[in-house]
């Protein structure tokens, strides 16, 4: 996705044109604005967020949307990937000045829909893969040897934890980056300056997915011989 979302933004600066038609008035507009201007720092700061919040969509979807999502891999992430696309438009681009559906920005409707494309491209690459690691035809749940269904059950744990210890660790980080700014009087602004929160965000977010992988997988874990604690003979 921050592949395809560089390539989109070098097309659009390239198309853009301040003395133009509309249509090239918004490209213009959509690569010269507040929020992509580099002398503000504020595409550092969006770099690593956009990385650190496709990481968490990532295993959101693996330990809650996938398995209760029918149909081909591709199609199972398109659904899930308007659940992020709807938060982009709605909450992230009006938490960085660029408004709702970023009509802020006078680029017309190329933010929400470049948002959208963008979204789509992630969620179908990102169900294609988890596709390969759950083939369609696998056979149900409970006729699964119960071996099996212990590991895909401290898997799931597994991936839960490292959801929540992800977005709690990056929410911990950003609050210690910003308390540590302030503490050595560090204006926010400059680019160079947002190296300490943006690593803050980082560092707390892989501590935070590390420790609630490791949470997930061993609380609440079976003791051996006894299972998942279900009744393997009703299983049978």
């Amino acid at each position: 996705m921050a592949v395809v979302l560089l390539g989109s933004y070098l097309t659009v600066r390239a198309l853009g044109s301040p003395a133009a038609t509309s249509f090239q008035l918004w490209f213009w507009a959509l690569s010269h604005n507040r929020v992509v201007d580099f002398t503000t720092g504020s595409p550092y700061l969006l770099s690593g967020l956009h990385l650190a919040f496709g990481m968490a969509w990532a295993v959101v979807y693996a330990a809650w949307a996938e398995p209760h999502l029918s149909g081909p891999g591709w199609r199972r992430g398109l659904l899930f990937s308007l659940v992020p696309w709807v938060g982009s438009v709605l909450v992230f681009l009006p938490a960085v000045g660029a408004g709702p559906l970023g009509l802020d920005l006078a680029a017309g409707p190329l933010p929400a829909l470049g948002s959208l494309v963008l979204h789509l491209i992630y969620g179908s690459v990102l169900g294609g893969l988890y596709a390969q690691a759950r083939p369609a035809g696998a056979p149900p749940l409970e006729e699964l040897p119960e071996e099996i269904v212990d590991h895909l059950a401290s898997m799931m744990r597994a991936e839960r934890g490292t959801a929540v210890g992800l977005g709690a660790g990056g929410l911990a980080g950003f609050g210690v980056g910003l308390a540590l700014a302030r503490l050595i009087h560090i204006e926010l602004m400059p680019a160079s300056d947002l190296a300490l929160p943006l690593a803050c965000v980082l560092v707390g977010a892989a501590l935070g997915a590390l420790a609630g992988s490791l949470v997930g997988t061993y609380a609440s874990a079976p003791t051996p011989g006894t299972g998942t604690g279900t009744d393997t003979a009703s299983r049978r």
